[in-house]
């Protein structure tokens, strides 16, 4: 017997159906009539429906190769809701045509709607043991479901098939990770990592698998490297020897696998690469003189095209300096912590830099001029000498460092106005308040560098008089912190994208700030607040970690690594705690 919400559910489809009929959007009507047909559901309406709309003039004109192309542009460009919809449409008016039927399979599982994906496949049958495809389409789908037994006998018969396919290795060894086969998971990626491009994605997974087995992480690793990789006699045992030793942070050895690989073949990132590692070893007249192979490595770099000569770090009384920012905002910051040491020496500067740091730079260094390094008439600039804004780095650490120099605190400055606005945002002050903020930003690092909020506030203070304060600007933040249900966990009031002043101003007015290696902790690090920072393990992140770097530029930061790839339990638990104790013995004193 049909119960009463059964009965409404399914008037329910049954008048958004019509509705989109009525409004000639076929193709989404047929996607989801798919789905509501294709879960067990029966319906009259629903099925006339689907056959009033393969007879539209727009469905029916559609032959098979046309569909196939545009099934084709939407897989190829990733828009899986019209793949499906072009599925669905295929499995309707072709039905049991396999490239459809994989087209929307996959649709399906890119939209986590995997209980349909197998009556997608279903017209298909049972794979022949050497359809690779299809076999492939079984065992992603299984593993999804966590049904690993099933998974690991598919990828196991694909293995055997295509020995030499990297991606059915990796997705074996994960199969097995699931079933909790931790050595026969092991013996698969040991295999795999001489025939990685990424070993370290290959490290991170053997990490897992020696934490399971309750081995020590360092004695596995230096064994496998010393045994395997230390010869440096191929570009990848040089690139695995790297990213062990990168991962163990011994950035001395990774340099050495770094210069193996540029000795077989010159390669501007690899370069790149090898500064970063002699930066963070503290090898600094190496790291800076490879270092200005980053506009040769990443082209969207080399943007200012200027001709006039490359300032050297001298004296210039009369003589005007064109710097010009370059890389992300957190590189611009840490790059401007030089312009103390350069209005020294320099009095005639323009400086060409990201738009919404500019107010804050102007308020402390007025007799400059700063200008948008995104206006194209930029590289019009009429000046002497031109300085990219990272070479300022290079030609003035060293001489700091000789003279034991401290820059004095803080590098930028918000306006007078903004603090007192903030102020009267934050209006009656708890005891203790600190910014946050938990994700890094969109490049190919950032998922490696972020926290899910939940995780970042697991082990932060409890009790009612410590207020926490969003910096994250990114889309899903506001949802993370409701869904919270924490009170304590507060929105700024501000535009944290846009208005980096206003950001600026909120973080000298609170206690401190703990936040993963993002602009944020540059921002903060900037404004001489007291600062946390956590990073993830496995990375260079030299100027968090050159001691002399450190000492210079960050001596009031604060950095948590984690203890393990893509666990940052223990560095969360470390911050917070340093936090809570520096914080509560402060109010302490007061």
């Amino acid at each position: 017997m049909t119960s009463q919400n059964d009965l409404a559910d399914r008037l329910s489809v049954e008048n958004a159906l019509t509705d989109l009929f009525d409004k000639g959007v076929y193709d989404q009507l047929l996607g989801e009539a798919w789905d509501y047909l294709s879960s067990g559901n029966k319906s009259g309406i629903v099925t006339v429906l689907c056959k009033k709309g393969l007879r539209t003039p727009e469905i029916e004109r559609v032959g098979v190769d046309a569909l196939k192309n545009l099934g084709r542009q939407a897989r190829d460009s990733e828009e899986w809701h019209e793949a499906k919809n072009i599925g669905a449409i295929a499995a309707f008016k072709f039905p049991g045509d396999r490239f459809f039927c994989l087209l929307h399979a996959e649709a399906l599982f890119q939209l986590n709607q995997l209980r349909l994906v197998d009556v997608a496949l279903a017209p298909l049958g049972t794979p022949a043991n050497d359809d690779v495809v299809l076999l492939n389409s079984h065992a992603i789908l299984a593993h999804a479901k966590e049904e690993y037994k099933t998974a690991a006998k598919l990828f196991e018969r694909l293995v055997a098939l295509e020995p030499e396919n990297y991606q059915l290795g990796v997705n074996y060894a994960a199969a097995l990770f699931g079933l909790q086969s931790w050595e026969e998971a092991e013996k698969v990626l040991e295999k795999l990592i001489y025939k990685s491009s990424d070993p370290l994605d290959i490290v991170y997974r053997l990490v897992r698998i020696y934490l399971k087995r309750d081995i020590s992480v360092e004695e596995k690793l230096s064994s496998m490297d010393a045994k395997y990789f230390s010869r440096l006699d191929s570009k990848i045992s040089a690139n695995a020897h790297t990213q062990i030793n990168i991962f163990l942070q011994n950035f001395e050895n990774a340099s050495l696998g770094l210069q193996a690989m540029l000795d077989i073949e010159e390669d501007p990132s690899v370069r790149f690469e090898l500064a970063e590692a002699q930066l963070a070893s503290n090898n600094l007249a190496d790291g800076f003189k490879n270092y200005a192979i980053r506009f040769q490595a990443f082209n969207q770099l080399a943007y200012c095209n200027s001709k006039l000569p490359p300032y050297l770090g001298q004296t210039l009384d009369e003589e005007r300096l064109f710097v010009w920012g370059e890389q992300g905002i957190g590189d611009e910051i840490l790059f401007a912590f030089y312009f103390e040491e350069l209005e020294r020496r320099v009095k005639n500067v323009v400086v060409a830099m990201e738009p919404r740091l500019i107010s804050m730079y102007q308020e402390k260094f007025n007799s400059w001029h700063f200008v948008n390094r995104f206006d194209p008439s930029v590289e019009d600039t009429i000046a002497d000498f031109v300085c990219p804004a990272g070479d300022l780095m290079r030609l003035f650490t060293c001489d700091l460092l000789a003279s034991d120099s401290k820059l004095s605190l803080p590098y930028i400055r918000p306006k007078q106005n903004r603090l007192l606005e903030v102020n009267r945002l934050l209006k009656s002050r708890p005891k203790k308040r600190v910014c946050i903020s938990w994700r890094g930003g969109r490049k190919t690092n950032g998922k490696i560098r972020s926290l899910e909020l939940e995780e970042f506030m697991s082990a932060a203070p409890t009790s009612d008089d410590w207020e926490f304060v969003s910096l994250q600007f990114d889309e899903g933040s506001d949802d993370e912190i409701r869904s919270m249900g924490d009170r304590r966990v507060t929105f700024s009031g501000l535009n944290n994208k846009d208005d980096i002043e206003g950001v600026c101003a909120l973080i000298a007015a609170c206690d401190c700030v703990i936040s993963v290696d993002n602009t944020v902790a540059h921002l903060a690090a900037a404004l001489g607040v007291s600062t946390h920072v956590v990073v993830p393990a496995g990375q260079t992140q030299f100027r968090w970690k050159n001691e002399n770097l450190k000492r210079l530029l960050f001596d009031h930061v604060n950095l948590y690594v984690q203890d393990r790839p893509g666990d940052w339990t223990g560095a969360m638990r470390t911050a917070w705690s340093n936090v809570h104790n520096d914080l509560t013995a402060v109010v302490a004193t007061v």
